[in-house]
């Protein structure tokens, strides 16, 4: 019986680990697409301004 409770402890935590690793994964997937998206900004309106300044839009 008491082999039996530590298998299923076991098991839980190791389900809840796969859970955890994953939602930090998710987490680090957002961190890196906002990180990712404020640091080309700058270059991409730089490029809009020159693209809008070459073609005379406005």
């Amino acid at each position: 019986m008491k082999n039996r409770i530590i298998t299923l402890s076991f098991r839980e935590i190791k389900h809840q680990l796969f859970r955890f690793l994953s939602l930090m994964v998710m987490a680090f997937l957002g961190v890196f697409v906002f990180v990712g998206l404020k640091s080309t900004s700058p270059d991409m309106l730089k490029s809009l301004d020159e693209a809008y300044d070459g073609a005379s839009v406005y």
